[in-house]
């Protein structure tokens, strides 16, 4: 497994990430066992998805958006996005929560497969900028889109949700904390099983030089900031 997506401990005078091996911690090393077992899980092409469900879901006729998430490996805010687009039937309270049927959730996870991509388009948002990452989440995930959004906030983050997630297209900011988005794009591309991953760059600071490393790296093509949005829809084949 790659070291790129750990952090080395902050008292580690040597340049990351040559020193991780001497600096990794015991809660990190454990976090690191959990993405190996997360990662194995996704590269399971005949994963059965009612295998990672936990007693307490197995017997619970309705679950929340949050249990549902929890057995989808997503996050709320797409569980409650594939309701409102009609994706995945759901009830509501009389307190005004959304509640999903046992049988209905099993129903929908038969036919998406996280590995598989059957009709929904897996993307990662890589971005520290909070506003960025959210107008762009808005905008994948609205009107009639097809998609499955995640997030993440820097680049040791965006290596953890590469293993999760098993993104189609990753949505990569050049200019991050700890690491820059040339060298996740290209360890991006060393991960096995990942090479086909399209990635494609943004930069406020896009410069002839930057652009040139992103492609060599591996990306697709490089955004300027404020990102044209229908130029991008188009290229991620959600708009003609």
């Amino acid at each position: 497994m790659s070291t790129w997506m750990h952090r080395s401990r902050p008292s580690c005078t040597s340049p990351w990430p040559r020193c991780w091996h001497g600096c990794i911690s015991l809660k990190l090393a454990q976090s690191r066992r959990k993405i190996e077992t997360s990662y194995r899980l996704n590269r399971n092409l005949n994963l059965n998805m009612t295998q990672v469900m936990t007693e307490e879901l197995k017997n619970k006729p309705y679950l929340t958006p949050n249990e549902v998430a929890q057995w989808m490996m997503v996050s709320p805010v797409t569980v409650r996005g594939w309701a409102q687009r009609g994706l995945l039937q759901a009830e509501v309270t009389p307190g005004g929560h959304r509640r999903f049927r046992r049988e209905e959730v099993e129903r929908f996870a038969r036919q998406w497969n996280p590995v598989g991509n059957k009709g929904l388009l897996r993307v990662l948002i890589v971005d520290d900028d909070r506003a960025v990452v959210g107008f762009l989440r808005e905008l994948l995930e609205g009107g009639e889109h097809q998609t499955v959004v995640e997030t993440a906030y820097d680049g040791f983050d965006a290596g953890r949700k590469v293993h999760t997630f098993s993104p189609d297209i990753v949505l990569l900011d050049l200019m991050m904390p700890g690491i820059k988005g040339t060298e996740v794009c290209r360890q991006i591309k060393q991960i096995p099983g990942q090479a086909n991953v399209r990635v494609i760059a943004m930069s406020g600071q896009l410069s002839p030089e930057n652009e040139a490393e992103l492609l060599a790296a591996g990306a697709e093509c490089c955004f300027p900031k404020p990102i044209d949005t229908t130029r991008l829809l188009k290229l991620m084949g959600l708009e003609d």
